[in-house]
């Protein structure tokens, strides 16, 4: 992981109507964010999805790009 900006990498969970719990992706992004503060560190890259939630929390939404490569 970055030494200031960490990746919170992709990840998915059962909706609470397939018996998932409900908040979990809010939850996720609320121990991240204390995790960074109590370190220091600069902010957190956490992808592209669920843009409206993002701006909800205050996040400043980033430009960015996954390059692939053939092997």
């Amino acid at each position: 992981n970055h030494p200031t900006m960490p990746l919170l990498g992709a990840w998915g969970a059962l909706q609470p109507n397939e018996g998932g719990r409900k908040g979990l992706w809010f939850h996720c992004q609320a121990k991240l964010a204390k995790w960074c503060i109590d370190r220091g560190l600069a902010g957190m890259i956490v992808g592209q999805g669920s843009p409206e939630e993002k701006r909800r929390l205050g996040y400043d939404l980033q430009p960015q790009w996954t390059v692939l490569l053939p092997q």
